[in-house]
């Protein structure tokens, strides 16, 4: 494979669904040919350790007020390595503010370079005219523009790019044919106090879009009917308080369980825990989107039947009334009939979670998506 440096904000150990994309993609291709560069975490000396490729940290990033753009820092250090290193095409991770620097750079090194999207970080600078029109640039100056979903694909489109440079690339799963320890998953289910109950399971960010805040109050209309229904809500973010108090207004304290974040060692366990996957996305007023959802094919991966808004890409992660049920994720009648529909009818639930399972495991091998960057790259 020709000589590629893979430059983004964003990469593990710190969480999050764009980070582990990057890093499944990455780990896959040959390591004598790839690099990272990224920036400086919290255990990120100890995760890179462990990785047979090279990891670069550096402050990509300057937050000093006499400097600016605040990317311009990125410019050097990829100078260094491209120079050092030889470097023959560069993977940009966050169109703004990553690309720019790239684009910038490309006009004196002439190096090709191909650019990640994964839905709002193409929906949100688009209404501000000028970040539209550095993005628009940027993605017209790629060799290549891979999108994470159909509905990126879409949205690239709109922009007047040509439909051959565009590459839709899905996450994969990284958790096809895990068997999650029983004992840890019993444990699990002792600490939530969860013995007869029907768990709903969301695994993301507590942030507003996710809508934590509709199954909330999806449960507050069945609640008398389902008192046996438990909501896990895994992870942490600013939208938490806000969640809190809503599960208080409906006196809910008994129902809705907020475990904070765990680690990867424990996702598949949860997944076995539960149910029903639910997670209602919807699109905010600032294009704020989800882009796929990667965590429908994990929680399908181990069996389980999926819940998902009508929203963004997620019609590219679920297969509505095959690996799962589409939802309108701003009507919380709608999520409590789903529920509802799951809850009485196991025979449903389980057919959804198995066909699901099997297209995980058919479809969505991050090996087959590495291997796709990788004749990108070469094509180059």
């Amino acid at each position: 494979m020709k000589n590629s440096l893979l430059a983004t904000l964003d990469y593990l150990p710190k969480h999050g669904g764009v980070e582990r994309y990057y890093h499944n993609i990455v780990s896959r291709l040959p390591p004598q040919d790839i690099a990272v560069l990224t920036q400086p975490y919290s255990g990120g000396n100890d995760f890179d350790l462990k990785q047979d490729y090279k990891i670069i940290r550096k402050k990509l990033l300057t937050h000093w007020p006499i400097i600016w753009p605040k990317w311009a820092n990125m410019i050097p250090y990829l100078k260094s390595y491209i120079d050092q290193n030889k470097v023959e095409v560069i993977q940009v991770g966050q169109v703004l503010p990553v690309g720019n620097a790239v684009y910038y750079l490309q006009k004196l090194k002439k190096i090709p370079y191909i650019v990640y999207t994964h839905g709002m970080d193409i929906t949100i600078p688009q209404a501000q005219a000028s970040k539209k029109r550095i993005m628009q640039k940027v993605l017209q100056q790629a060799r290549y523009i891979v999108a994470n979903s159909s509905f990126t694909k879409d949205e690239l489109l709109t922009l007047g790019l040509p439909d051959d440079k565009i590459k839709i690339i899905t996450p994969g799963c990284d958790l096809i044919g895990d068997t999650p320890d029983t004992a840890r998953v019993e444990k699990l289910r002792q600490k939530y106090s969860l013995a007869e109950k029907k768990v709903l399971l969301t695994i993301g960010r507590l942030e507003k879009r996710k809508g934590h805040d509709m199954v909330i109050s999806a449960l507050n209309e069945i609640k008398d009917k389902h008192s046996n229904i438990v909501y896990l809500i895994v992870g942490q973010g600013q939208y938490e308080n806000e969640l809190r108090s809503l599960v208080e207004k409906y006196q809910l304290t008994n129902q809705v369980i907020f475990t904070g974040s765990i680690n990867d060692e424990d996702r598949s366990a949860y997944y076995q825990l539960c149910d029903i996957f639910i997670m209602p996305v919807r699109e905010l007023s600032d294009r704020d989107v989800e882009g796929f959802g990667i965590v429908y094919i994990e929680a399908n991966a181990m069996g389980k039947p999926v819940i998902g808004g009508r929203s963004g890409g997620v019609r590219d992660a679920i297969i509505d009334g095959e690996t799962g049920l589409m939802v309108n994720p701003n009507d919380e009648r709608d999520i409590a009939k789903a529920i509802e529909k799951l809850i009485n009818n196991n025979e449903l639930a389980q057919r959804l979670g198995t066909k699901g399972r099997v297209r995980a495991e058919n479809d969505f091998k991050w090996l087959d998506r590495a291997k796709q960057v990788e004749q990108l790259i070469e094509t180059i």
